[in-house]
């Protein structure tokens, strides 16, 4: 039986209980503890595929009710007392943070490291490590291992906000290597105040720094030479080396932000020079670049882009650097030499996000020229990059001959084409699979938003490397709506992959049809392509119900609650207590789905305007459209002045691409 015959049937099983629990689950959710712990007992007594869940659920809901002890020896008895299952993970998460907040932090770390012994862990599982690692600092035993989580974090986050916590939370420690990794954080981060006494707390022993440590803030008294080649001088030993680096780091962020531009060059210089592999030289120097370019000196600046590409090529800014270098070769109009970057990307960073639009650039400057023949050459190339890549597929509009189907995008002349991908294998779930309570459960779980489906799949790693199903389960983990959960896994296990290839199956785990029976529904309802709906999902959530913006937009289809509102308030098929509960997957897509329907109306079909109407609000968007005035569909994109609207709209018109291209 294929994967999406099989899930619409998943979709549509009935699950005993199902109702029960999800009466507990809505009464869990209002805060009414004692309804829920009611039901959900309902629901235990039951001998079904939901019972294990409900007295875990049930116990949850005694401890959030204040009762800490009585949840303790309940989960306790829980565990010994219920089968294994996927459920005892779920109870002893729960069970250690109800130790922890009891301070039995001993007890309540041998609970997280049992709950928590899998690999690869996916995305969600990172905020249960986290409250881990709380636990693990309570423990002389284990405090270095929870420092370590944050060190980790510190090291390779690119978000601002989980980065910042980390610094914080190892500022406490009394190691002086965490007060260095707390003060790389927060300089990282751009927040130079809290570094500095961590610097100074940390400094070598013997050497004073006072005398001109507190004039780092002013352009008065930055440092001069005379200072900087003290730090040079220092003895490269281990724990002085790692305080040099994060002493110079602070000084040519925090003068780079000071614009004592003089000053950060030289704290560059040695940084470089000393540690050139280290992620402080390439991340002050990008930055040091961009404050240079910003300054009117270009040459400065695409020396030091140049600086990072030859020294640490590694670093995640080294593919940047390159390619800032292509943007001002544009804006000079020399061709050659945004042809000359193009090859030295794609000799160097061949995996680079940045290579198409490189290649894409190129074509078109080529193009302006009069040479057809390069510019085909260079379209061919940023067209190499695969689905859901916006210049892969605009490129492909350009290149001579009909090369794959229209992008329904403006209804005018060809704006993006789809790619041609092998046909979908469509990988068959076997009938006991169908038959399995697991995977009914994932099904059941997974369309209402509930975390216990990320459980169930932790359940499914051992099958999801080599196993002969692997195929089968993850179509059906991503169109359950366990899309990033299977992303991630894919991930880790570089499954579906050869050396920089990935294969059709592959593709489709990073293009999911999530929930794909509701979508159907719901796009017959508004009708809209099913898979805009998917690609805007996409974008906006990776399918996760849970997530919730810094703006406070919710749920799979980031939906602002002044929004939700006002459409259960205007439509009329539209029930109120949908804005109430938008990590629902099915009342987000609903109403996501109807706000892009609006914005479709407004903008007369133009996917475009609409997309940009729905990120920004259609007041900016006719802002922009009046001040550009009739300027072509791809000025007018790349003319967007929001950089993370005009982002969002290439990224969605890319997914819309992947999806037909992958599917259709």
């Amino acid at each position: 039986m294929t994967a999406i015959l099989a899930a619409a049937l998943l979709f549509g099983a009935a699950m005993p209980g199902a109702d029960i629990y999800l009466a507990a689950h809505e009464a869990e959710r209002g805060a009414r503890y004692a309804e829920a712990i009611a039901l959900y007992e309902t629901c235990a007594q039951n001998p079904g595929p939901l019972a294990a869940y409900a007295r875990v659920k049930k116990t949850f809901c005694r401890a959030a009710s204040g009762d800490w002890d009585g949840a303790v020896e309940a989960y306790r008895e829980l565990l010994r007392g219920t089968a294994d299952g996927p459920w005892m993970r779920m109870a002893r998460i729960y069970l250690a943070d109800a130790l922890a907040r009891r301070n039995t932090f001993e007890e309540a770390a041998k609970e997280y490291a049992a709950a928590l012994d899998f690999q690869p862990k996916p995305w969600w599982a990172q905020s249960y490590e986290r409250m881990a690692a709380d636990v693990y600092i309570e423990c002389p035993a284990l405090r270095d291992t929870g420092y370590g989580f944050y060190r980790h974090v510190v090291a390779t986050t690119r978000l601002r906000s989980p980065r910042l916590e980390a610094a914080e939370r190892l500022a406490q420690s009394p190691e002086k290597a965490d007060l260095l990794a707390a003060a790389q954080g927060y300089i990282k981060t751009g927040e130079f105040r809290p570094a500095l006494p961590l610097l100074l707390r940390t400094a070598p022993t013997g050497l004073d720094w006072t005398a001109w440590l507190g004039g780092l803030g002013s352009k008065t008294a930055p440092p001069g030479k005379t200072e900087l080649n003290r730090v040079a001088a220092l003895p490269e030993d281990g724990a002085v080396s790692a305080w040099t680096r994060e002493w110079l780091y602070y000084i040519a962020r925090s003068q780079t932000a000071g614009d004592n531009l003089t000053a950060a060059e030289m704290a560059c210089e040695q940084l470089i020079r000393r540690f050139p592999l280290s992620d402080e030289a390439s991340d002050a120097a990008w930055a040091l670049s961009l404050r240079l370019a910003k300054a009117g000196e270009t040459l400065r600046a695409n020396s030091w882009r140049r600086r990072i590409d030859e020294t640490n090529p590694a670093h995640s800014r080294a593919d940047d650097a390159l390619f800032a270098l292509l943007e001002l070769a544009q804006k000079d109009g020399d061709v050659h030499a945004m042809i000359r970057t193009c090859r030295l990307l794609a000799e160097r960073h061949p995996d680079s996000a940045l290579l198409a639009k490189a290649w894409y650039w190129t074509g078109l400057a080529l193009e302006k020229t009069g040479e057809k023949k390069g510019a085909g050459d260079a379209f061919a190339k940023a067209a190499a990059a695969g689905p859901g890549d916006f210049y892969a597929h605009r490129a492909l509009a350009r290149l001579p001959g009909n090369r794959g189907k229209i992008v329904p995008v403006n209804g005018e002349a060809p704006f993006l084409r789809t790619m041609a991908v092998p046909a979908d294998p469509q990988p068959a779930l076997k009938p006991i699979m169908l038959e399995s309570p697991r995977f009914r459960r994932i099904a059941f779980f997974a369309e209402h938003g509930l975390e216990e489906a990320e459980w169930e799949a932790i359940a499914l790693l051992p099958l999801l490397d080599k196993d002969p199903a692997a195929p089968a389960i993850y179509a059906m983990l991503g169109q359950a709506g366990l899309a990033y959960t299977a992303m991630n896994i894919a991930e880790a296990y570089k499954w579906g992959e050869n050396g920089t290839e990935k294969s059709p199956a592959r593709w489709r785990i990073l293009y999911p049809r999530a929930y794909w029976p509701r979508v159907c529904e719901i796009a017959k309802e508004d009708g809209l392509d099913p898979y805009l709906i998917l690609a805007v999902a996409r974008q906006e959530s990776t399918f996760r119900p849970a997530l919730t913006s810094h703006a406070g937009a919710s749920g799979v289809m980031q939906i602002m609650p002044a929004t939700a509102r006002h459409l259960t308030g205007s439509e009329s098929d539209f029930d109120a207590a949908m804005a109430d509960n938008l990590e629902n997957p099915i009342h987000s897509l609903r109403l996501g789905a109807r706000y892009l329907k609006r914005m479709l109306e407004r903008w007369d079909g133009n996917v475009a305007y609409a997309l940009a109407s729905y990120n920004a609000g259609p007041g900016n968007c006719s802002k922009w459209k009046k001040t550009m005035g009739n300027v072509p569909l791809e000025t007018f994109i790349e003319s967007i002045p929001f950089d993370e609207t005009r982002d969002y709209v290439k990224k969605v018109l890319a997914n819309y691409a992947a999806y037909l291209s992958l599917y259709q």
